[in-house]
């Protein structure tokens, strides 16, 4: 029974990590393996709504609210017209 339960959690895992890595074409950069005293952000490859926060050594994917996009200046979510996503 314990085998079926472990089974069915590290499937679960897995769904999630392709559901994750699939909805964006993935960071543009590379998180630090450590994590420092200031937040690390990356941008999306190809989506402007897209970002990731670094956090021990892995990119985890957020979503801005709809209708913006994120602001690799301020690293913030903000109006299409201030963020400026190049790839809009």
């Amino acid at each position: 029974m314990k085998s079926k339960i472990v089974g069915f959690y590290s499937l679960l895992i897995i769904t999630a990590f392709v559901i994750g890595t699939c909805s964006g074409q993935g960071p543009l950069g590379t998180c630090p393996e450590t994590d420092g005293t200031t937040t690390v952000y990356l941008p999306d490859s190809e989506k402007c709504e897209l970002f990731y926060i670094c956090s021990g050594g892995l990119p985890w994917q957020q979503s801005c609210s709809p209708g913006l996009h994120w602001n690799r200046a301020l690293n913030t979510c903000d109006y299409p017209s201030e963020a400026n996503c190049p790839t809009a």
